[in-house]
């Protein structure tokens, strides 16, 4: 009974350690030609979920809470051709 408890214990502290285990995604997205910054292009990163954001007036984005992963990043505005890259975290 003690043994089972330890075991479920750690099992349930490791979970709770992994969560804690998260990342940002962090970038500025600028026009290839002019260096511009891009406001109002939507950022996604999928893996598992879909998390988004979309780049302010100086192109510049945050998504939080990242867990580890292998995502699919895509960038798109308007106007301009879609972008897209795997990237792992």
């Amino acid at each position: 009974m003690f043994t089972k408890n330890v075991v479920t214990t750690l099992g349930m502290l490791l979970l709770a350690l992994q969560s804690y285990a998260q990342f940002h995604f962090s970038g500025t997205v600028l026009d290839r030609q002019t260096q511009q910054p891009i406001a109002g292009a939507t950022i996604r990163l999928q893996a598992r979920g879909t998390h988004g954001a979309q780049s302010d007036k100086a192109g510049h984005f945050v998504i939080d809470h990242l867990q580890a992963a292998t995502y699919q990043l895509t960038i798109s505005f308007v106007g301009y051709g879609t972008f897209r890259k795997e990237i792992k975290l």
